[in-house]
């Protein structure tokens, strides 16, 4: 089965190369590590000796304290996928919808569980938004419906009352409705627009949530769902154990302390998503679609351009790494994603684009 990339695929290049490549293709927060993360982890170190806490018991104390929720409603992860990857098999040989374009594990998680998926098309002419009614009149004989939110790669989101309605017809047709909250860190009306609460009150719902992304955490992977004690126990009994590192769980407990730091991660996401955007927009040939996330959706229009895999090879020359989204399900070959940046990375992006859209 064709698998698809991700990225942030730094490794595959030198040494030398890595240290100077500007990574737009990853959509991590641009600001780095949170203050005091490097002195904990150098302090831990110690701890490597030891098996992790299996439980997780203490970053789970926080996690609820945080959202108002029990800590039977919380399970961690190794990152996020590795949770998407445990609901397909908890539910594995049932039928799946998914509407693409959209984050490529839902249906390789599925696929690998032996779950057919079914697939709705998101229109372009629609910005990618999904039709509400027809998601709704699919939903007969589906066991799930995954759904990004925001939604990757084209940085949409959902109005709250939509998804309340795609959650009761999901109640309706008695479809689990798992909801990918991984970059809703990064809206401002997050906690408006989360559905952790709903999640962890009922049995038809499961939300996701991403540590990685927003506190640039990618390389240790963490993430945790949120759901009803019955789906808690069920999944807990597929988890491998220690699957979260002791550093991960460390660096978990204390950034989740730090609330300074999303406040300030918020406002400088939308001012330089907003400058990236609109110098985006400002380029001849290139599409630009709208987005409430931490990356932007563009479409090569240009033929004298060429598609999206040779203008990754272009920028790779000037050391800017994009990404290619052909293998996004629903996309071609002129579709790209970029990430938001800090200003000064920003310019670098746009100034080297503007040489290739004159």
């Amino acid at each position: 089965m064709f698998k698809a990339s991700h990225g942030g695929h730094i490794w595959e290049y030198s040494q030398q190369q890595r240290k100077n490549l500007l990574d737009f293709s990853a959509n991590i927060n641009p600001l780095g590590l949170p203050q005091g993360v490097k002195p904990l982890i150098r302090r831990s170190l110690n701890f490597i000796a030891h098996y992790p806490d299996h439980h997780g018991h203490a970053l789970k104390r926080v996690l609820a304290e945080s959202h108002g929720i029990s800590e039977q409603n919380i399970l961690l992860g190794n990152g996020s996928v590795d949770l998407i990857y445990r609901i397909t098999e908890l539910y594995q040989s049932a039928q799946a919808l998914i509407p693409v374009p959209t984050f490529s594990e839902y249906e390789y998680a599925a696929r690998a569980h032996r779950i057919r998926c079914h697939f709705i098309k998101r229109q372009e002419r629609d910005h990618f938004k999904p039709d509400i009614k027809t998601l709704t009149d699919s939903l007969r004989k589906m066991d799930l419906l995954f759904i990004c939110h925001p939604n990757n790669p084209t940085g949409d989101v959902m109005p709250r009352e939509d998804l309340q309605h795609v959650l009761a017809a999901c109640r309706k047709h008695k479809t689990k409705l798992v909801i990918d909250e991984a970059f809703l860190d990064f809206h401002p009306e997050e906690s408006s627009l989360s559905f952790i609460r709903e999640a962890a009150g009922g049995d038809s719902l499961i939300v996701i949530r991403s540590m990685t992304k927003i506190y640039a955490l990618a390389g240790l992977r963490l993430g945790y769902l949120v759901a009803g004690p019955g789906i808690i126990r069920q999944l807990n009994a597929l988890q491998y154990p220690w699957c979260v590192n002791t550093l991960a769980q460390l660096c978990g407990e204390h950034v989740l302390a730090d609330t300074g730091y999303i406040q300030k991660t918020r406002p400088f996401i939308h001012k330089e998503r907003t400058f990236l955007m609109q110098h985006l927009r400002a380029l001849p040939g290139l599409k630009v679609f709208p987005s409430q996330a931490n990356f932007v959706l563009c479409k090569i229009e240009r033929k004298q351009v060429g598609d999206a895999g040779k203008l990754k090879d272009t920028l790779l020359k000037k050391n800017i790494l994009i990404r290619n989204c052909a293998d996004f399900r629903g996309l071609d070959g002129r579709f790209f994603r970029v990430a938001v940046k800090k200003r000064v990375d920003n310019e670098i992006l746009i100034n080297a684009l503007r040489k290739v859209f004159p």
